[in-house]
Protein backbone atom coordinates (compact mmCIF):
# COMPACT_ATOMS: atom_id res chain seq x y z
CA UNK A 1 0.00 0.00 0.00
CA UNK A 2 1.68 3.33 -1.21
CA UNK A 3 1.34 6.14 1.72
CA UNK A 4 -0.87 9.49 0.46
CA UNK A 5 1.52 12.29 -0.47
CA UNK A 6 1.62 13.92 3.20
CA UNK A 7 4.86 15.68 3.66
CA UNK A 8 4.59 18.06 6.73
CA UNK A 9 6.70 21.21 8.11
CA UNK A 10 6.68 21.85 11.74
CA UNK A 11 7.40 25.43 11.15
CA UNK A 12 5.62 28.07 8.40
CA UNK A 13 6.64 31.25 8.49
CA UNK A 14 10.27 32.60 8.71
CA UNK A 15 10.44 35.01 11.76
CA UNK A 16 8.11 37.19 13.91
CA UNK A 17 7.37 40.11 12.18
CA UNK A 18 10.45 42.69 12.88
CA UNK A 19 10.01 45.62 14.47
CA UNK A 20 11.89 49.23 13.78
CA UNK A 21 11.55 52.78 14.62
CA UNK A 22 13.43 56.37 14.86
CA UNK A 23 11.69 59.87 14.94
CA UNK A 24 11.13 62.52 17.24
CA UNK A 25 12.70 61.52 20.41
CA UNK A 26 9.77 61.50 22.71
CA UNK A 27 8.15 59.02 20.16
CA UNK A 28 11.43 57.44 19.50
CA UNK A 29 11.63 56.52 23.49
CA UNK A 30 7.71 55.20 23.59
CA UNK A 31 8.57 53.41 21.11
CA UNK A 32 11.84 51.69 22.33
CA UNK A 33 9.85 51.04 25.17
CA UNK A 34 6.96 49.15 23.13
CA UNK A 35 9.61 46.99 21.81
CA UNK A 36 11.34 45.77 24.96
CA UNK A 37 8.02 45.40 26.70
CA UNK A 38 6.60 43.13 23.49
CA UNK A 39 9.85 41.32 23.96
CA UNK A 40 8.85 40.75 27.90
CA UNK A 41 5.83 39.32 26.57
CA UNK A 42 4.11 42.58 27.59
CA UNK A 43 1.73 43.29 24.65
CA UNK A 44 -1.04 45.80 26.52
CA UNK A 45 2.15 47.55 27.70
CA UNK A 46 3.53 47.26 24.17
CA UNK A 47 0.69 48.26 22.49
CA UNK A 48 0.18 51.24 24.67
CA UNK A 49 3.51 52.52 24.12
CA UNK A 50 3.16 52.19 20.45
CA UNK A 51 0.38 54.34 20.87
CA UNK A 52 1.25 56.91 22.89
CA UNK A 53 4.20 56.80 20.09
CA UNK A 54 2.09 57.48 17.09
CA UNK A 55 0.20 60.16 19.00
CA UNK A 56 3.36 62.02 19.45
CA UNK A 57 4.43 61.74 16.02
CA UNK A 58 1.79 61.04 13.37
CA UNK A 59 3.75 60.80 11.11
CA UNK A 60 5.97 57.94 12.49
CA UNK A 61 5.70 54.80 10.37
CA UNK A 62 8.24 52.79 11.96
CA UNK A 63 5.78 52.99 14.84
CA UNK A 64 2.86 51.75 12.81
CA UNK A 65 4.71 49.21 11.49
CA UNK A 66 5.39 48.16 15.35
CA UNK A 67 2.11 48.47 16.47
CA UNK A 68 0.92 46.01 13.61
CA UNK A 69 3.22 43.38 15.03
CA UNK A 70 1.23 43.44 18.84
CA UNK A 71 -2.05 43.22 17.01
CA UNK A 72 -0.55 40.55 14.87
CA UNK A 73 1.10 38.54 17.62
CA UNK A 74 -2.47 39.33 19.41
CA UNK A 75 -4.53 37.57 16.59
CA UNK A 76 -6.03 41.10 15.14
CA UNK A 77 -5.07 40.45 11.90
CA UNK A 78 -7.03 43.17 10.50
CA UNK A 79 -6.00 45.60 12.89
CA UNK A 80 -2.24 44.62 12.23
CA UNK A 81 -3.42 44.82 8.13
CA UNK A 82 -4.77 48.31 8.65
CA UNK A 83 -1.88 49.61 10.88
CA UNK A 84 0.97 48.38 8.19
CA UNK A 85 -0.99 49.95 5.64
CA UNK A 86 -0.46 53.17 7.27
CA UNK A 87 2.81 52.38 7.45
CA UNK A 88 2.92 52.21 3.99
CA UNK A 89 1.03 54.91 2.88
CA UNK A 90 4.01 57.11 5.55
CA UNK A 91 6.71 55.32 3.75
CA UNK A 92 6.10 53.15 0.40
CA UNK A 93 10.02 51.69 0.74
CA UNK A 94 9.58 50.21 3.98
CA UNK A 95 10.25 46.54 2.88
CA UNK A 96 9.62 45.13 6.34
CA UNK A 97 5.68 46.69 6.61
CA UNK A 98 4.89 44.78 3.08
CA UNK A 99 6.56 41.51 4.78
CA UNK A 100 4.85 42.04 7.53
CA UNK A 101 1.48 42.27 6.12
CA UNK A 102 1.65 39.39 4.25
CA UNK A 103 2.26 37.20 7.34
CA UNK A 104 -0.84 38.89 8.57
CA UNK A 105 -3.08 38.49 5.29
CA UNK A 106 -1.53 34.43 5.28
CA UNK A 107 -2.73 34.16 8.45
CA UNK A 108 -6.44 35.44 7.39
CA UNK A 109 -5.69 32.74 4.11
CA UNK A 110 -5.31 36.06 1.95
CA UNK A 111 -2.26 34.39 0.13
CA UNK A 112 -2.57 36.11 -3.36
CA UNK A 113 -2.64 39.45 -1.26
CA UNK A 114 0.51 37.87 0.93
CA UNK A 115 2.28 37.40 -2.42
CA UNK A 116 1.79 40.33 -3.83
CA UNK A 117 2.99 41.86 -0.42
CA UNK A 118 6.36 40.15 -0.38
CA UNK A 119 6.81 40.62 -4.06
CA UNK A 120 6.57 44.51 -2.93
CA UNK A 121 9.23 43.41 -0.05
CA UNK A 122 11.45 41.88 -2.50
CA UNK A 123 11.39 44.45 -5.53
CA UNK A 124 12.41 47.47 -2.34
CA UNK A 125 14.85 44.96 -0.89
CA UNK A 126 15.92 41.61 -3.43
CA UNK A 127 18.26 40.32 -0.93
CA UNK A 128 15.54 39.74 1.27
CA UNK A 129 16.27 36.39 2.15
CA UNK A 130 12.94 35.67 4.39
CA UNK A 131 10.64 36.50 2.00
CA UNK A 132 11.77 34.65 -0.85
CA UNK A 133 11.43 31.70 1.64
CA UNK A 134 8.03 32.84 2.65
CA UNK A 135 6.37 33.27 -0.44
CA UNK A 136 7.44 30.15 -1.31
CA UNK A 137 5.86 28.44 1.52
CA UNK A 138 2.55 30.77 0.24
CA UNK A 139 2.74 29.11 -3.25
CA UNK A 140 3.57 25.99 -1.75
CA UNK A 141 0.21 26.14 0.30
CA UNK A 142 -1.49 27.43 -2.91
CA UNK A 143 0.08 23.72 -4.43
CA UNK A 144 2.55 26.08 -7.18
CA UNK A 145 5.09 23.89 -6.25
CA UNK A 146 7.28 25.00 -9.72
CA UNK A 147 7.21 28.73 -7.51
CA UNK A 148 7.89 27.48 -4.78
CA UNK A 149 11.07 25.94 -5.50
CA UNK A 150 11.68 28.98 -7.57
CA UNK A 151 11.41 30.95 -4.18
CA UNK A 152 13.84 28.53 -2.01
CA UNK A 153 16.55 28.16 -4.48
CA UNK A 154 16.79 32.39 -4.55
CA UNK A 155 16.52 32.34 -0.71
CA UNK A 156 19.33 29.33 -0.84
CA UNK A 157 21.66 31.52 -3.39
CA UNK A 158 21.35 33.72 -0.13
CA UNK A 159 21.96 31.18 3.25
CA UNK A 160 20.43 28.79 5.13
CA UNK A 161 21.61 28.69 8.50
CA UNK A 162 19.46 26.44 9.94
CA UNK A 163 18.37 23.74 7.04
CA UNK A 164 14.88 24.49 6.94
CA UNK A 165 14.55 26.52 3.41
CA UNK A 166 16.08 22.66 1.99
CA UNK A 167 13.39 21.41 4.24
CA UNK A 168 10.78 23.44 2.67
CA UNK A 169 12.01 22.91 -0.54
CA UNK A 170 12.03 19.27 -0.49
CA UNK A 171 8.69 19.16 0.35
CA UNK A 172 7.31 21.49 -2.32
CA UNK A 173 9.33 18.80 -4.94
CA UNK A 174 8.36 15.82 -2.98
CA UNK A 175 4.64 16.87 -3.48
CA UNK A 176 5.56 17.22 -7.52
CA UNK A 177 6.79 13.41 -7.48
CA UNK A 178 10.41 14.52 -7.23
CA UNK A 179 11.30 12.21 -4.42
CA UNK A 180 15.03 12.15 -5.55
CA UNK A 181 15.69 15.82 -5.44
CA UNK A 182 13.20 16.02 -2.20
CA UNK A 183 15.57 13.18 -0.36
CA UNK A 184 18.80 14.89 -1.93
CA UNK A 185 17.23 18.48 0.31
CA UNK A 186 16.29 16.54 3.39
CA UNK A 187 19.67 15.09 3.16
CA UNK A 188 21.11 18.49 3.09
CA UNK A 189 18.77 19.94 5.67
CA UNK A 190 20.85 16.69 7.94
CA UNK A 191 23.78 17.67 7.01
CA UNK A 192 22.96 21.36 8.65
CA UNK A 193 21.12 20.43 11.54
CA UNK A 194 21.31 16.38 12.44
CA UNK A 195 18.52 16.61 15.12
CA UNK A 196 16.17 18.41 12.23
CA UNK A 197 13.06 16.02 13.37
CA UNK A 198 11.09 17.73 10.09
CA UNK A 199 13.89 16.69 8.11
CA UNK A 200 13.72 13.27 8.85
CA UNK A 201 10.03 12.75 9.15
CA UNK A 202 9.99 14.04 5.67
CA UNK A 203 12.80 12.15 4.24
CA UNK A 204 11.07 8.91 5.44
CA UNK A 205 7.98 9.89 3.66
CA UNK A 206 10.13 10.16 0.58
CA UNK A 207 12.08 6.94 0.85
CA UNK A 208 8.01 5.43 1.77
CA UNK A 209 7.10 6.21 -1.60
CA UNK A 210 10.11 5.22 -3.23
CA UNK A 211 9.70 1.69 -1.48
CA UNK A 212 12.69 2.43 0.36
CA UNK A 213 11.27 0.68 3.30
CA UNK A 214 13.68 0.25 5.74
CA UNK A 215 15.34 3.68 5.02
CA UNK A 216 11.93 4.82 5.96
CA UNK A 217 11.62 2.92 9.30
CA UNK A 218 14.94 4.53 10.21
CA UNK A 219 14.07 7.64 9.27
CA UNK A 220 10.73 7.75 11.37
CA UNK A 221 12.58 6.03 14.49
CA UNK A 222 14.74 8.92 14.36
CA UNK A 223 11.80 11.64 14.34
CA UNK A 224 10.45 10.27 17.18
CA UNK A 225 14.05 10.12 19.04
CA UNK A 226 14.49 14.02 18.57
CA UNK A 227 10.82 15.11 18.92
CA UNK A 228 9.08 12.50 20.65
CA UNK A 229 6.26 14.29 21.32
CA UNK A 230 5.45 14.53 17.94
CA UNK A 231 2.10 12.62 17.06
CA UNK A 232 2.71 12.58 13.44
CA UNK A 233 5.66 10.34 13.34
CA UNK A 234 4.02 7.88 15.29
CA UNK A 235 1.18 7.98 13.09
CA UNK A 236 3.71 7.71 10.26
CA UNK A 237 5.49 4.55 11.30
CA UNK A 238 2.59 3.03 12.54
CA UNK A 239 1.04 2.97 8.59
CA UNK A 240 4.31 1.95 7.46
CA UNK A 241 4.24 -1.08 10.00
CA UNK A 242 0.74 -1.86 8.60
CA UNK A 243 2.02 -1.45 4.92
CA UNK A 244 5.27 -3.48 4.79
CA UNK A 245 5.82 -6.90 3.93
CA UNK A 246 9.27 -7.07 5.14
CA UNK A 247 10.30 -9.15 8.73
CA UNK A 248 12.20 -6.33 9.44
CA UNK A 249 9.61 -4.04 9.21
CA UNK A 250 7.32 -5.98 11.55
CA UNK A 251 9.53 -5.27 14.22
CA UNK A 252 8.46 -2.13 16.08
CA UNK A 253 10.19 -2.49 18.51
CA UNK A 254 13.46 -2.34 16.11
CA UNK A 255 12.19 0.35 14.69
CA UNK A 256 12.42 3.13 17.16
CA UNK A 257 15.43 1.84 18.72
Amino acid sequence: MRPAKAFVLLWFLIAAPTLYGQATKSALEFNDSGKVKLAGGDREGALADFNKAIELDPGYAMAYNNRGVVLNESGDYDGAIKSYTEAIRLDPRLAKAYYNRAISKTAKGDLDGAIADYTSALKIDPGYRSAYNNRGLVHARKGSYAEAVADYDKALALGDDNGQTYVARGVARGESGDYDGAIKDFDKALQINPRNASGYINRAHARHLKGDMEGALADYGKAIEFAPDYAEAYNALARLLISCEKAGCRDGKKAVE
